[in-house]
Order: structure tokens, then sequence, then C-alpha cells
């Protein structure tokens, strides 16, 4: 029923309806009903239905993933979305879990890497308080443009992560280490950013 509650509200007037999939302004209503603005926020729920679709959640996805949950009402479901958002803002490993899932979610028409613009989107999102150096980050994909051509690749996405947790300073940063080359890059580059006489 509450699927096909919130497919209806988000049915645009004269749009050929798909009868087993909420689209993004469905998903985003039933983040309102739960009381969330913040579109990251309401990514926790198709990650936790484990919904394949960008911005889409098929009708089988939702009852599946409801069903697996014990939930069987709005009021279990908003119960059930705090639970999630409290477990992802007290857990790394579960924040971990949700930001990878993301890199295959949010890649459209499933090409083989994501878009730079939805990279950087979402890193400004998910990284603002986890990366001391999120806005040198931004300047230097900005400055040397280093995806252009190739994309963000599935590697650099979860080892930027893993960056953010491991490094505190970057003078502690060795090139030596596991992390692709474009993160060696970018310390070399902030690091001369920070003493230009270098």
């Amino acid at each position: 029923v509450m699927f096909d509650k919130y497919k209806e509200l988000s049915r645009e007037k004269g749009e050929e309806e798909e009868k087993d999939i909420l689209s993004k302004k469905g998903l985003l209503l039933v983040g309102e009903d739960l009381g969330v603005t913040d579109e990251v926020v309401v990514l926790l729920l198709p990650w936790k239905l484990q919904c394949t679709t960008p911005w889409s959640i098929h009708r089988g996805e939702w009852y599946h993933g409801l069903t697996n949950a014990k939930i069987t009402s709005h009021v279990k479901l908003r119960q059930y979305f705090a639970q999630v958002k409290d477990e992802v803002a007290s857990s790394e490993e579960a924040f971990t879990d949700f930001y990878s899932y993301l890199y295959d979610y949010l890649r459209k028409d499933r090409s083989k890497h994501m878009e730079p613009a939805t990279a950087i989107e979402y890193w400004q999102k998910l990284l603002q308080k986890r990366f001391r150096y999120l806005k040198e980050w931004l300047k230097f994909i900005e400055t040397t443009l280093p995806f252009k051509d190739t994309g963000v690749t599935r590697d650099l996405w979860k080892q930027l992560l893993e960056f953010c947790v491991e490094t505190e300073n970057l003078s502690s940063h060795s090139p030596d280490g596991l992390y692709p080359v474009i993160i060696d890059d970018f310390v070399e580059w902030a690091r001369a950013q920070q003493d230009p006489k270098k």
C-alpha cells in the first residue's frame, strides 16, 4: 500500500506510468514523510533495501526489504529509518558500507566509472566532516582535471575514504603506500600549495 501511495503522489500529470518503479521524486517524498530533506540521508533507504537502479526503488526491492526488516506500517518504517541513521552516524563500519554502496548506486547507465561531477557532488556531501583536506582535494581536482578522460574508479572512491581516516596531516603521507597515484599526486600538489618555495 505504501509503495503505491508514493508512486501515485510522485506521478506527473500525463506521465506514462512505470507500474513497478518508484522514481526519484517518489523516493524524496518518502524522505519527507520520514522527516528527512537531506538527499544523502534519504539514500540510506535504498542502501538498506539493496536497490540497484540510481534514484529508483523497484516494487520487489521495496517489498522484499521491508518484509525482511519486519516493517508493516509507516510508524515502523519511521522507527527503522531512525535506527539506520543512528547506525551510520555511530559506526564507521556502517558508514563505510553505505559509502561503498553509493559508488554502484549512483553510477549512471551502469557505466564503468563514476562521472566526475557525481563524485565531486557526493564527496562534498559525504566527507565534509570526515576529510580534513576536502577543500584542498576539490581545488586539486578543479585545477588539474585528473578525471577528465577516465571518470572516477571504484578503487579511488574507496581508498579516498581510507585516506581521510588514516591521514591526520599531509607530512605523514608516504608515496610508498598502496594508495592510487592520484592521491600521491594530490599530496605533492597540496604540500606545494602550503609551501610554494618547495
